[in-house]
């Protein structure tokens, strides 16, 4: 993960510019970016945004319907706290993973034995 902090005020994002004027993302709070990706990268969480096929554009088009709200994804995000809903997904997804790891040790065991 790589998260980019500067003091030059702000960064065009130029795909969501509406009335000609830029909308700017803050590039001096940076904590919310890092927070973001550790919960994607250690806890398995994602950003609240979907992908959606477009039969006129031919392609895939993201979909920022869920983008704004009290989690720290997305540009639209106002928070940089972790809300009970990511938390109680962080510890979902851990027991997921734990889950399938028990499985596939007791597949590998069931295979030996088959094997003798």
């Amino acid at each position: 993960a790589i998260a980019l902090q500067g003091d030059f005020g702000g960064v065009a994002a130029g795909a969501f510019a509406g009335d000609g004027s830029p909308w700017l993302l803050d590039a001096a709070g940076a904590h919310r970016h890092v927070l973001a990706a550790l919960l994607a990268l250690l806890a398995g969480l994602q950003a609240p945004q979907s992908a959606r096929f477009s039969a006129a554009r031919g392609r895939t088009v993201p979909s920022y319907l869920w983008t704004i709200g009290a989690h720290p994804f997305g540009p639209w995000s106002n928070s940089s706290e972790v809300s009970q809903t990511l938390l109680d997904a962080a510890a979902r997804n851990s027991l997921v993973c734990a889950h399938h790891a028990i499985l596939r040790h007791l597949a590998a065991a069931v295979d030996e034995v088959r094997a003798r």
